[in-house]
């Protein structure tokens, strides 16, 4: 069995410097197919870490097959980052995806696409919901992201 004693003491201090307990991703995805080792993404030590990268399909298909189906000459990073987010509980009903065209916010949908939230489907939820993406995406989002095509990751808080 191997070991790597220096790896596990950074991602213990790393986890200690960010309170204690941490969401795990590499450069492009998290874990997220994993979370069912545990019931959740939290880390709180390296072997929980370390046991939700060895488990993810998404991270293996990063670290393997990012670019298989790609048509340029693009080819996988020579290097990879192992980056921790500070742990906060998030409702999955107040994630969500936005689709950006020609620089402007064009759709807008839940994150969590396994399941149904009943208030998503009230109009005066809607509305409200769309009111502050918007308003966070011409504050915060349009000016100053350099590509005219993208997506970006919204939390909503209440």
């Amino acid at each position: 069995e191997a070991t790597f004693p220096e790896l596990e003491e950074r991602v213990r201090k790393a986890i200690g410097s960010l309170g204690g307990a941490v969401l795990p991703k590499l450069n492009w995805s998290a874990p997220k197919d994993a979370r069912w080792l545990q019931n959740t993404l939290r880390c709180t030590s390296p072997d929980d870490v370390f046991m939700l990268l060895k488990a993810s399909d998404f991270v293996a298909h990063d670290l393997w097959h990012a670019f298989d189906q790609c048509a340029t000459e693009r080819r996988r990073p020579d290097e990879f980052t192992l980056v921790f987010r500070r742990w906060h509980d998030v409702h999955e009903s107040s994630e969500f995806r936005c689709f950006v065209s020609e620089s402007a916010l064009f759709a807008v949908s839940q994150r969590q696409t396994s399941g149904c939230f009943k208030h998503l489907g009230e109009e005066s939820e809607r509305e409200e919901l769309l009111w502050r993406i918007r308003g966070f995406f011409e504050e915060h989002v349009r000016e100053t992201f350099p590509l005219a095509r993208y997506a970006f990751d919204i939390y909503v808080g209440s």
